[in-house]
Protein backbone atom coordinates (compact mmCIF):
# COMPACT_ATOMS: atom_id res chain seq x y z
CA UNK A 1 0.00 0.00 0.00
CA UNK A 2 1.06 3.53 -0.73
CA UNK A 3 -0.18 6.66 0.96
CA UNK A 4 -0.22 10.31 0.01
CA UNK A 5 -0.56 12.94 2.71
CA UNK A 6 -1.65 16.51 2.23
CA UNK A 7 -2.66 18.79 5.09
CA UNK A 8 -4.77 16.61 7.42
CA UNK A 9 -5.70 14.11 4.76
CA UNK A 10 -4.06 10.74 4.17
CA UNK A 11 -5.17 8.65 1.19
CA UNK A 12 -4.15 5.01 0.76
CA UNK A 13 -3.72 3.33 -2.62
CA UNK A 14 -3.10 -0.23 -3.64
CA UNK A 15 0.37 -0.58 -5.18
CA UNK A 16 0.28 -1.65 -8.84
CA UNK A 17 2.41 -4.67 -7.97
CA UNK A 18 -0.04 -5.78 -5.27
CA UNK A 19 -2.86 -5.44 -7.79
CA UNK A 20 -0.82 -7.42 -10.32
CA UNK A 21 -0.25 -10.30 -7.88
CA UNK A 22 -3.99 -10.43 -7.26
CA UNK A 23 -4.66 -10.35 -11.00
CA UNK A 24 -2.14 -13.15 -11.60
CA UNK A 25 -3.98 -15.22 -9.00
CA UNK A 26 -7.31 -14.60 -10.72
CA UNK A 27 -5.74 -15.42 -14.09
CA UNK A 28 -8.45 -13.91 -16.28
CA UNK A 29 -7.21 -12.92 -19.77
CA UNK A 30 -8.19 -9.28 -19.17
CA UNK A 31 -6.16 -9.28 -15.96
CA UNK A 32 -3.12 -10.69 -17.73
CA UNK A 33 -3.43 -8.03 -20.46
CA UNK A 34 -3.65 -5.35 -17.74
CA UNK A 35 -0.43 -6.65 -16.18
CA UNK A 36 1.44 -6.70 -19.50
CA UNK A 37 0.24 -3.18 -20.31
CA UNK A 38 1.46 -2.03 -16.90
CA UNK A 39 4.83 -3.71 -17.38
CA UNK A 40 5.22 -2.26 -20.88
CA UNK A 41 4.36 1.26 -19.67
CA UNK A 42 6.69 1.01 -16.68
CA UNK A 43 3.88 1.35 -14.13
CA UNK A 44 4.26 -2.26 -12.96
CA UNK A 45 7.63 -3.77 -12.04
CA UNK A 46 8.29 -7.48 -12.53
CA UNK A 47 11.14 -7.46 -9.98
CA UNK A 48 8.76 -5.97 -7.39
CA UNK A 49 6.11 -8.55 -8.27
CA UNK A 50 8.65 -11.34 -7.81
CA UNK A 51 9.59 -9.89 -4.42
CA UNK A 52 5.93 -9.70 -3.38
CA UNK A 53 5.41 -13.36 -4.27
CA UNK A 54 7.74 -14.29 -1.41
CA UNK A 55 5.22 -12.94 1.11
CA UNK A 56 2.00 -13.86 -0.72
CA UNK A 57 -0.32 -16.46 0.74
CA UNK A 58 -1.93 -18.39 -2.08
CA UNK A 59 -5.17 -20.32 -2.03
CA UNK A 60 -3.27 -23.56 -2.64
CA UNK A 61 -0.13 -24.98 -4.25
CA UNK A 62 -1.79 -25.14 -7.68
CA UNK A 63 -2.59 -21.43 -7.62
CA UNK A 64 0.95 -20.58 -6.54
CA UNK A 65 2.45 -22.73 -9.30
CA UNK A 66 0.15 -21.16 -11.91
CA UNK A 67 1.04 -17.63 -10.78
CA UNK A 68 4.77 -18.32 -10.76
CA UNK A 69 4.55 -19.92 -14.21
CA UNK A 70 2.73 -16.85 -15.58
CA UNK A 71 5.26 -14.47 -13.99
CA UNK A 72 8.05 -16.47 -15.64
CA UNK A 73 6.18 -16.31 -18.96
CA UNK A 74 5.80 -12.54 -18.63
CA UNK A 75 9.51 -12.22 -17.82
CA UNK A 76 10.31 -14.07 -21.05
CA UNK A 77 7.75 -11.94 -22.93
CA UNK A 78 9.37 -8.75 -21.62
CA UNK A 79 12.81 -9.89 -22.79
CA UNK A 80 11.34 -10.51 -26.25
CA UNK A 81 9.75 -7.04 -26.27
CA UNK A 82 13.06 -5.46 -25.25
CA UNK A 83 14.98 -7.41 -27.92
CA UNK A 84 12.56 -6.29 -30.63
CA UNK A 85 12.79 -2.68 -29.47
CA UNK A 86 16.58 -2.71 -29.64
CA UNK A 87 16.69 -3.91 -33.27
CA UNK A 88 17.29 -1.18 -35.85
Amino acid sequence: MTSIEQNDLRVWFLDPEDAAVSKYARGHPNDLRWIQAGIRSGNVSLPKIKARLASTTFLDADEEARVRKQVDADSAWLETVKARASKP
